[in-house]
């Protein structure tokens, strides 16, 4: 696909708008930047940082820039602590959570593989219901077609798959909404959903019960997922104590990859990164409630997938044989 004019500026991974809200006191187009690799820490332009030329496809880029649209309203909302977020809004929310994990350069997701799979999944799907017809056709020939003509977006996928097993968890756990005490801020990493997984039989994964997903929206505001809160919940957590928000700071150094971290002014950072991480025995761990969910989500997701393949291929398999059959017709009119 050929690459959309967007993609000769930069993107953001992290959308602008909330980066502005770690900007500089009195110029929000402004913050501070530390390097974790050389431990430097300098003033950049918003503009400038958590971004990255030709990152997303044109398709992408218009779902990423929809989503920030109308994410940004919900945010504002919760920053006033005007917290009665709809079910709409919260879909919203949700779904931009995942666009920055998807997108996220520090997730170790590779987009050029997943896009590739997509086509190899369904040229493979076409080259087989022709094969039962007696019909052949050439797998080059048929990937450049896909290619030049199957809209497959990674992010789109993602997003399109009503069953996604991971928006699904985001959707199950409930919100809470924290504010650090007087004199402090938080600051945000350049992979800025950190995710702190709970272990559930040995295995550790964001569908597991005692899991959190942080994200800093303002460096006076907290948003935590958790499954420690009843479903689709929100409710002001009120004030965090000072260790609390240090220890939530530190994350961004520990529990992360990210090269970069962003804050308000100098000192943040610099108080950041010598704190340490906060104690593990504070998260929840276990919440039987949650796992029970989510299990069965997964069970229903798993039966909807099958099904959705299984009337796929029906439908394939009689596309294939018309085209084979009306082949042979036009082979005999020409032959005679």
């Amino acid at each position: 696909m050929q690459n959309s004019t967007w993609n000769d500026t930069n993107q953001h991974w992290i959308p602008q708008f909330l980066l502005k809200g770690f900007g500089k006191k009195g110029d929000a187009s402004r913050i501070f930047q530390l390097d974790k690799q050389t431990g430097k820490i300098s003033e950049r332009d918003v503009e400038d940082v958590a971004s990255k030329k030709q990152l997303l496809s044109e398709r992408d880029d218009e779902l990423l820039k929809d989503t920030e649209v109308r994410t940004a309203r919900v945010l504002g909302k919760i920053r006033k602590r005007k917290l009665d977020i709809k079910p709409e809004q919260r879909r919203c929310l949700d779904s931009m959570v995942y666009l920055m994990i998807l997108n996220d350069p520090y997730s170790g997701i590779d987009r050029r593989t997943a896009r590739e799979s997509s086509v190899q999944k369904v040229s493979s799907e076409i080259e087989g219901a022709l094969n039962r017809w007696g019909a052949s056709i050439d797998s080059q020939q048929l990937n450049e077609w896909l290619e030049g003509s199957f809209n497959h977006d990674y992010l789109n996928i993602a997003m399109e798959r009503d069953h996604n097993l991971v928006l699904t968890a985001l959707n199950l756990m409930g919100l809470s909404v924290f504010e650090p005490p007087l004199g402090e801020f938080l600051v945000i990493g350049d992979s800025p959903v950190l995710v702190v997984r709970g272990t559930h039989n040995g295995e550790t994964s964001l569908l597991n019960p005692g899991s959190q997903v942080i994200l800093p929206i303002h460096s006076k505001c907290l948003l935590v997922y958790s499954w420690d809160v009843s479903t689709n919940l929100i409710e002001f957590g009120g004030t965090l104590v000072q260790e609390q928000v240090r220890s939530l700071n530190a994350d961004y150094f520990l529990n992360t990859d990210c090269r970069y971290v962003f804050g308000r002014n100098h000192a943040d950072l610099k108080r950041a990164q010598k704190h340490q991480q906060r104690n593990a025995a504070s998260r929840p761990t276990e919440v039987k409630d949650g796992w029970r969910i989510m299990r069965l989500e997964q069970q229903v997701a798993s039966m909807s997938d099958a099904q959705r393949h299984a009337k796929f291929k029906t439908n394939l398999d009689l596309i294939a044989r018309e085209s084979v059959k009306r082949a042979l017709e036009d082979d005999s009119i020409a032959s005679e």
